[in-house]
């Protein structure tokens, strides 16, 4: 989750854990709509394989910031073995935007001829980031806070309870008022579009 239930409840000035199942099953679904917003996945995870099509100079992977790149690999058909990795010396990584561009002219050419193992993403909210690794910013914190408690605040209107939305028997998706200021933080952290 991007953001706490306690930080949630502090911003709707709550207290006792009367809503806490309500407001974990909207924080959750609100991260996976921010995430949805921005294109890309924004919480942190190891090992992430990604395919994407060869013959472009850049990648653009879908997790970032980029932790770590285990290996690139190369193979216009697709098995990918220990021969197809690409020396680190032969593409330079943008990690805070997720790019990863070739050094030395464009990627090898073929339909999802190049697969990306790596880690990334932001470390949930709650949990202290190790070395290498990015909290999730205040700004989008804020904007799934501000979301969740818009929701909140309106959960008779929308017929929320804790079981309909864990449940999915209610979808958040057409209930979600994109605020001015969760549009801006939207806008600064959606994936750029090659």
């Amino acid at each position: 989750m991007l953001e706490t239930v306690a930080n949630i409840k502090t911003q709707l000035s709550i207290a006792g854990d009367k809503h806490d199942a309500l407001l974990t099953a909207l924080s959750r679904g609100v991260s996976t709509w921010l995430a949805n917003e921005c294109d890309r996945t924004l919480e942190r995870a190891a090992d992430i394989v990604e395919r994407h099509h060869g013959g472009a100079v850049v990648l653009s992977l879908k997790t970032y910031p980029v932790e770590s790149v285990t290996d690139i690999r190369q193979d216009v058909e697709g098995v990918f073995g220990a021969d197809t990795i690409l020396d680190s010396d032969q593409y330079v990584l943008r990690s805070d935007a997720g790019l990863v561009y070739a050094r030395y002219g464009p990627f090898l050419s073929g339909v999802m001829a190049i697969r990306v193992k790596y880690t990334g993403g932001y470390v949930a909210a709650g949990t202290a980031p190790s070395a290498g690794q990015t909290a999730v910013p205040d700004d989008l914190k804020m904007a799934c806070r501000l979301t969740v408690a818009d929701l909140f605040q309106r959960r008779d209107e929308l017929s929320l309870t804790a079981q309909s939305v864990a449940g999915s028997s209610v979808s958040i998706q057409g209930a979600i008022k994109m605020l001015p200021l969760v549009k801006a933080v939207v806008a600064k952290y959606r994936r750029m579009a090659l």
